[in-house]
């Protein structure tokens, strides 16, 4: 999968906290992310699932919208309210509003292949947030790829068991 970063203004590297914000599938992707960094990280990350950040996030913040569609209400008031309390913005996105704004905006963003159900995208989500926090430094590239190589694991043995149970 290609998942490539598009640059915008947003050039902070030095954060006090990090917030995610996505509903379903791109909030799974969220919590995998959360969960495979705890370890390596030493600022806090927050997952957001609904339509309202914390109130500690400031201009210290990394604030990543993942929505599949693009077009989740929740995601996109809380991509908002980022611009408003002038957080460190990100996206992420098959296309559709959040991408739009994005490119709009001067956000640093991440378009993903559309295609799949959200929810079977879970992986390809979890790659393209792993590679936004690499893009702002909050992860070496030795993390990345090893947690890369174990997404990419977990998608063929997926797909293996898709198949064999396809079959019976």
């Amino acid at each position: 999968m290609k998942c490539q970063i598009h640059e915008g203004a947003n050039q902070r590297r030095d954060f006090k906290n990090i917030v995610i914000a996505g509903m379903g599938g791109s909030a799974l992707a969220a919590d995998m992310v959360r969960v495979l960094t705890a370890g390596w990280l030493h600022i806090p990350l927050e997952v957001v699932k609904g339509y309202d950040l914390p109130g500690f996030v400031s201009e210290e913040t990394l604030v990543i919208a993942v929505s599949h569609s693009g077009n989740t209400e929740e995601t996109l008031s809380c991509y908002q309210q980022a611009l408003e309390k002038k957080a460190c913005l990100a996206a992420m996105s098959t296309g559709g509003a959040l991408i739009e704004r994005a490119k709009n905006d001067n956000v640093t963003y991440a378009q993903v292949p559309a295609g799949a159900q959200p929810r079977m995208s879970t992986v390809y989500h979890l790659r393209g947030v792993l590679k936004l926090l690499q893009h702002f430094w909050v992860i070496d590239n030795d993390l990345y790829d090893q947690v890369k190589n174990s997404a990419d694991w977990l998608a063929g043995e997926i797909s293996n068991w898709t198949a064999k149970n396809a079959r019976s």
